[in-house]
């Protein structure tokens, strides 16, 4: 009520990496001390309590940690964060589907320009531009410092140590910390995932009118086979 002509972008990947990333970045900074399996299985417990949709979801995460064990109070989203159709149906109902665009991060890698150009006439710009830079920025990192200035200075003091750090050194050590191969999410768990959302997915199928077949891992081992 507050933007009523506002226009929202969402990006939505394949929800069974973005749960696995989102773990990962989680582990990386030194927040997550669970094992990935461990984790999700947290997450689902904590859905029992732990909603997201409005004031009454406030709520909840306010008074959610008190059935859980010191190392799983923190609450955790990485299973709703890949709930689209959830999430896509909760923005229906306070905006209309015009002001509303979904981009597909399978779309960017496959039709970068193309995708940017709708994006563009979405948003009511020029649709003509051209992104010059294509660079990936996002890669993984190896975080092994993270884990020494955590023990060390904690959460919180690590931040402030990046912080302050001048941005020559921080180019170095991205450099230095980059590695070519992130770990990977294993096929077991990635069928556990599957199970998870597969329902979800079915539902963001009908809503948007497209298959996204090549998140079910079964269908993408065979197709690789």
């Amino acid at each position: 009520t507050h933007f009523p002509d506002i226009k929202l972008v969402l990006c939505f990947r394949n929800p069974l990496d973005r749960a696995f990333s989102s773990w990962l970045m989680q582990k990386g900074m030194g927040k997550e001390l669970l094992p990935f399996r461990e984790a999700i299985d947290v997450n689902l417990a904590q859905m029992k309590y732990v909603t997201l949709e409005g004031e009454e979801g406030e709520k909840t995460w306010t008074n959610a940690t008190g059935n859980f064990s010191t190392d799983e109070k923190r609450l955790r989203t990485y299973v709703q964060g890949g709930m689209f159709a959830e999430i896509l149906n909760s923005y229906y109902k306070r905006f209309a589907p015009s002001q509303i665009k979904v981009v597909l991060l399978d779309d960017l890698k496959n039709d970068f320009d193309g995708t940017m150009s709708s994006l563009f006439s979405f948003l009511g710009v020029d649709d003509s531009f051209i992104v010059p830079n294509k660079e990936i920025v996002n890669f993984h990192f190896d975080r092994k410092a993270n884990k020494i200035t955590n023990k060390l200075f904690g959460i919180k003091g690590t931040r402030y140590l990046i912080d302050i750090t001048p941005k020559f050194i921080k180019d170095r050590l991205k450099k230095s910390w980059k590695t070519k191969e992130p770990p990977r999410l294993g096929m077991e768990d990635r069928l556990y995932l599957w199970d998870i959302y597969k329902e979800d997915i079915a539902e963001l199928e009908k809503i948007m009118g497209r298959s996204f077949a090549s998140w079910n891992p079964t269908i993408a081992k065979e197709k690789k086979g």
